[in-house]
């Protein structure tokens, strides 16, 4: 993967367009067009996940608000694993027992927090953890029920009594 080549402040979207498209679509022909579309696109509210159109004027812009956006944008979650690429640090809660501390591994600060030793509150946060697992599976097959009811309507569509069919 490409390493980040614009560490000091501030970058257009033409430097932007050009090390997306090297680390997405390398040696691709219309690169940059697709990805400078896409944004464009994202820009003008037609898309599900939103640029800013700021983006778009021609001047320079911070780079970690730009890249949360495109490393969230389908297809392109493999900017995540850029050395140096300036996306924002992800917070995570670790509970452990008897100790608090604050440290930084890497680009992730880490707060670690106490545990209760309570039984009562250890099993209410172990039911807090299953019961988020559980609305992440329950949405997972919603969208799996969209899916199958679309492709249901579209069998059905191809099945009407519309088409003349084959008599074999």
């Amino acid at each position: 993967m490409n390493n980040y080549p614009y560490p000091d402040g501030k970058i257009t979207l033409a430097q932007a367009v050009d090390f997306i498209s090297e680390a997405i679509y390398p040696n691709q022909d219309k690169a940059k067009k697709r990805v400078r579309q896409r944004v464009a696109d994202a820009a003008s509210g037609r898309k599900k996940n939103p640029a800013d159109k700021r983006w778009l004027n021609g001047n320079k812009f911070e780079p970690k608000p730009f890249f949360k956006w495109a490393a969230n944008e389908t297809g392109w979650s493999r900017l995540r694993a850029c050395p140096d690429l300036p996306l924002p640090t992800p917070r995570t809660d670790v509970p452990t027992e008897g100790v608090q501390a604050n440290s930084q591994v890497g680009d992730v600060d880490v707060f670690v927090t106490n545990m209760p030793d309570d039984d009562v509150q250890r099993m209410q946060i172990e039911s807090r953890r299953q019961n988020r697992k559980l609305k992440q599976t329950e949405d997972e097959v919603r969208a799996l029920k969209v899916d199958l009811d679309a492709a249901n309507r579209k069998l059905q569509k191809f099945k009407s009594p519309g088409r003349p069919r084959k008599k074999t």
